[in-house]
């Protein structure tokens, strides 16, 4: 119950922890599983410290945990609770880095943090450079379609050699300026190049490059999109294949 008072809940977990009733661990781990509860931070302070790795991670996760005892927990080497630090939306950028760089991650934890931190919505810089080093599936990809990516990063990442499913998340991305999208619109891959059509920073000369592509499929994309300019329409409905003149029709 959302509107159960700071005094009932610390009262409830005080009586819980001098219970001798079974499983007393996972009654206590119910009473913290509402992670925005009322529960007061002096009690989850308490809990931190709790012999359980399932209290000490759902202590990670609680909302009103509060910044300096996640802090202390990033020093614990438990993988569940230092991945539960990770998803809190609470835990703040510099903890967040505190977390990532730790030297004694092992990969498994890796696997499970850095994809975690690559979700949240804004991460600062220093944080996306650390996380595109590495490879582990869905974090570039994440952090290429964030909104505060730096130009900088997107013009290299546009250079390298990068997962179809990563330059596709890119080429999505609004961040791209008219200047990267020169050397996007040329780019090898296929896909790439049809998610292009609905960017909203294309120039006429990109449309034109585009519109002039040799597979039919990225000609057909531009045909659909609602952002083509009227001339880019016009010259497509001249086009030698009929599902790209179809495309301009609908």
């Amino acid at each position: 119950n959302a509107n159960t008072t700071e005094k009932a809940l610390a009262a409830v977990v005080k009586q819980t922890l001098q219970s001798n009733i079974r499983n007393k661990d996972k009654a206590l781990n119910k009473l913290l599983k509402s992670y925005t509860s009322n529960m007061p931070a002096y009690i989850l302070e308490q809990l931190a410290h709790h012999p359980t790795s399932l209290i000490r991670s759902s202590v990670a996760m609680h909302n009103n945990t509060p910044i300096s005892v996640l802090e202390k927990m990033i020093d614990n080497n438990d993988g569940v609770v230092l991945w539960r630090i990770s998803r809190n939306p609470n835990t703040p950028p510099h903890l967040l880095e505190k977390l990532i760089n730790k030297p004694d991650l092992s990969e498994k934890d890796r696997g499970q943090i850095y994809p975690s931190v690559a979700r949240r919505k804004d991460i600062p810089e220093t944080l996306m450079k650390k996380l595109l080093e590495c490879n582990l599936y869905g974090v570039r990809k994440n952090i290429v379609s964030k909104l505060n990516l730096p130009i900088e990063i997107a013009e290299r990442l546009i250079k390298e050699g990068l997962k179809e499913s990563v330059l596709v998340s890119l080429a999505r991305n609004s961040v791209l300026t008219a200047e990267l999208l020169t050397d996007f619109v040329q780019h090898p891959n296929i896909n790439v190049c049809k998610t292009l059509a609905n960017h909203p920073n294309l120039t006429l000369e990109h449309w034109q490059t585009l519109a002039q592509h040799p597979e039919a499929n990225v000609r057909k994309a531009i045909a659909s999109s609602v952002n083509a300019p009227v001339s880019i329409l016009e010259t497509l409905s001249q086009n030698i294949v009929t599902d790209v003149r179809v495309a301009v029709a609908a």
